[in-house]
């Protein structure tokens, strides 16, 4: 739409001007699509460099001497101008160049005059502008998200008038509303890395949160076996001579428990992290084995009988030793505090293993303690939820992110003759895994 009745006579008339040289416009038309390819190929944060460079392809290809594009409430924020031409300042708003072209533009009219005699007469401010500062031809143009105007674009001539032909201002348009879809792509890829950004923050300050509370969690158990040690230790050393190989034993158990503690940190940091490393073939047998032996004191104070159920000639699974250990004695440890609370006659716990098919090992921890709550059944393996007054709600999410982690999955059930039986699935070690050094 071109405003004024006279502007809009005399652009028509010169549009359809025969002399405007073909190869000029042939030219524009290849420059024209190398634009809409690249624009439309960048990524959000190259568009900026992007909409500049082809401005000043379309303005070398044209003969014109400046472009500037503006954006509402951010005034120009794309420019280009050939050399001895005057800039626009970035930030410079419309209505303080050109109030008379801005709100026309704004209004959604394309203005487009050849000279200033093209100009109406309601124009007057901006002609004597003009006169003094502007250029002695313009195509001004709105660009348009959907049904909005988002701001405008000019292409002008400094050194001399020109013509338009019809075809260059529609070619303009089409460069005018590629630009205007570009820089609204890059706003809303702009603000979606604002909301991800935030989001990231508030997901990170959730996961020290969770790491922390998971060390806590998982170096108690260690830390607990050092204190008791070191207590057996020192009341050892106080007794007879006879009593200092036993002392000396309760102190290689303090070592190898701060060894473990350290471990623990280090694993459970990895698993936030989302590291697979020291996967390697782990004989399930072994693995319940060890974890009885670790479990058996502790089991021993509680009064609960501990055992051990493997099937023969199980297939090796792979994984972390130190992650599946800890799992496993989460579990354990969960069984052990479910049997006192039950305050059960039978207080027993089986950690078992068996082969589940050709691909899966399955490890599971029964107990006869009080089944799992119904309230929190749903809930049971989410952060921060426990039965227990005092518990953290680590254990479960920890021994999850373990068994997610290794390619497993893991569940819970109330067992009918009473307590519960908490699984997990481990993938057979495939043939050409590697070894242990």
């Amino acid at each position: 739409m071109v405003s004024g009745g006279r502007l809009k006579k005399k652009v028509s008339s010169i549009s359809r001007s025969p002399r405007r040289p073909v190869r000029e416009l042939q030219r524009f038309e290849t420059v024209l699509a190398g634009a809409l390819s690249a624009i439309a190929r960048v990524s959000a944060h190259e568009i900026d460099r992007e909409i500049e460079l082809w401005l000043g392809e379309i303005c070398l290809t044209l003969d014109l001497d400046r472009s500037v594009l503006a954006l509402l409430n951010r005034g120009v924020t794309h420019r280009w101008s050939r050399e001895g031409i005057p800039t626009v300042p970035y930030g410079t708003t419309g209505m303080s160049v050109s109030p008379w072209t801005t709100r026309k533009v704004l209004a959604g009219e394309e203005l487009v005059w050849s000279s200033i005699s093209d100009l109406p007469n309601e124009a007057r401010d901006y002609k004597q502008w003009v006169r003094k500062h502007g250029p002695k031809a313009q195509v001004a143009l709105p660009l348009r998200v959907g049904n909005s105007i988002v701001g405008g674009i000019t292409f002008g001539k400094f050194r001399s008038g020109r013509k338009w032909p019809s075809l260059v201002i529609r070619r303009l348009r089409l460069v005018a509303q590629v630009f205007a879809a570009a820089l609204e792509r890059k706003r809303i890829e702009t603000e979606l890395l604002s909301v991800r950004s935030e989001l990231a923050d508030a997901s990170r300050s959730t996961m020290m949160g969770e790491l922390a509370a998971s060390i806590a969690h998982e170096v108690n158990q260690p830390l607990g076996a050092i204190l008791s040690n070191a207590q057996a230790a020192r009341r050892l050393l106080a007794a007879p001579a006879s009593g200092v190989d036993k002392a000396n034993d309760a102190l290689n158990d303090i070592v190898e428990d701060a060894k473990r503690a350290g471990e623990v940190v280090t694993r459970v940091r990895a698993l936030f992290k989302g590291d697979r490393t020291a996967r390697l073939p782990i004989d399930p047998a072994g693995l319940l084995a060890e974890a009885e032996s670790l479990l058996r004191s502790e089991a021993a104070i509680r009064m609960i009988s501990l055992r051990v159920d493997a099937a023969p000639s199980l297939p090796p699974v792979l994984g972390d030793r130190v992650q599946l250990l800890q799992c496993v004695m989460n579990l354990a440890i969960n069984a052990f505090d479910s049997i006192v609370s039950a305050d059960s006659s039978l207080r027993e716990t089986m950690l078992k293993a068996n082969q589940q098919d050709s691909k899966w090992v399955r490890i599971s921890v029964t107990d006869t303690g009080g089944g799992i709550d119904p309230a929190i059944a749903d809930r049971m393996f989410d952060p921060f939820v426990s039965s227990k007054s005092d518990g953290m709600g680590m254990g479960l999410l920890i021994a999850r992110s373990i068994v997610t982690s290794h390619g497993g999955r893991i569940s819970a059930a109330s067992n009918s003759a009473g307590g519960a039986t908490v699984s997990f699935t481990l993938p057979v070690c495939p043939a050409n895994a590697p070894t242990a050094p």
